[in-house]
């Protein structure tokens, strides 16, 4: 049996111990409490946000006068903003965790994190150009999925826009990822393109109907469209009298990216020709006009109307009565 002072002081010893425990899981206790109590006022704090934006987002017709709302980009531009709303709360409350609950001088954290984020943001520069730069394609509605654009020289149609690179589809079939941050100057044709009429004069008489012009050139248009896509394959063939001229009119239509123009007189005339030529066509007076006009027969392009007649002095529009009318020359799309 212990002797009365080694059992006192063992028990002093424990009751020391129990206390010290329990005072330590008292504690951490509270405090891990109270850093649940923190941070599910932050959620909740976020969700109200969230409540709010969709509140204005599809509840209401207030677009504080940006026109935001109703646009494409409305989606991104408010995910992106519930996104650095989350992020600001929960950084605010965790740093006033450590600050009242763990009692960290938080003051040389901040400083740190200032500095390290002002270094990332010189080495970042061009990755944040592109950020902003997409989020404004985005907002403004410059470039949607689907449009057909001329970007600096580049033709094609949008597959997406997103907040660093915009991708292109072009006439070749390959696919281009475009720096948001290089974007300049777009021209939008809205995913209507162009359409690009040629128009043939053929003695009177010459087709039935317009099955035969088609089947007629089908062979040469489809070896050319395989062979260089810069057209696309919903092409169409019509026959059209002229009457009192002793000519009719075989007209063609293509769609193309507006950088393909040129391509239409240098590439696709001499290729219908020849194929008229085998078959044994004559072309009236020689004459061949091309111009371009919104696609689906909508009013011709002013500018890009031309004439396409490969002989001197001979140029008119397709419906022009005499071969010497001229037509316009300007070449803007």
């Amino acid at each position: 049996m212990l002797p009365e002072f080694s059992r006192r002081a063992i028990e002093a010893w424990a009751g020391g111990l129990v206390r010290d425990l329990g005072g330590f899981i008292w504690q951490w206790t509270g405090r891990l409490v109270l850093v649940a109590v923190y941070f599910l006022a932050a959620a909740l704090i976020v969700q109200i946000v969230v409540r709010v934006l969709h509140f204005f987002r599809y509840k209401t017709r207030w677009d504080f006068g940006l026109g935001i709302l109703r646009r494409e980009g409305s989606a991104v531009f408010f995910s992106l903003v519930q996104g650095m709303i989350t992020y600001a709360v929960f950084i605010v409350t965790t740093l006033l965790v450590l600050r009242r609950v763990f009692q960290v001088d938080t003051a040389a954290l901040v400083t740190a994190s200032g500095i390290v984020g002002l270094a990332i943001g010189f080495g970042t520069q061009g990755l944040v150009r592109d950020f902003m730069s997409g989020l404004f394609l985005i907002l403004d509605g410059s470039l949607r999925p689907g449009d057909v654009v001329d970007i600096g020289g580049q033709s094609g149609v949008v597959q997406a826009v997103s907040l660093r690179t915009t991708t292109l589809l072009d006439a070749q079939g390959e696919v281009r990822y475009l720096p948001n941050g290089s974007i300049g100057a777009i021209v939008n044709y809205r995913g209507k393109g162009l359409e690009a009429v040629v128009a043939v004069f053929v003695p009177e008489g010459t087709y039935r109907s317009e099955e035969d012009a088609r089947e007629q050139v089908a062979p040469a248009v489809e070896g050319l469209r395989k062979a260089m896509p810069f057209f696309d394959e919903d092409w169409a063939a019509e026959v059209r009298s002229v009457p009192g001229t002793g000519a009719e009119i075989l007209q063609l239509s293509f769609r193309v990216l507006p950088a393909r123009r040129a391509l239409i007189d240098q590439v696709l005339v001499p290729v219908l020709r020849d194929a008229l030529a085998r078959a044994g066509v004559k072309v009236h007076q020689d004459r061949v006009v091309v111009y371009y006009r919104e696609p689906g027969g909508g009013r011709r392009e002013a500018a890009g109307r031309r004439e396409a007649s490969w002989r001197r002095g001979i140029s008119g529009r397709p419906d022009a009565p005499g071969p010497r009318e001229k037509s316009e020359s300007s070449h803007k799309p």
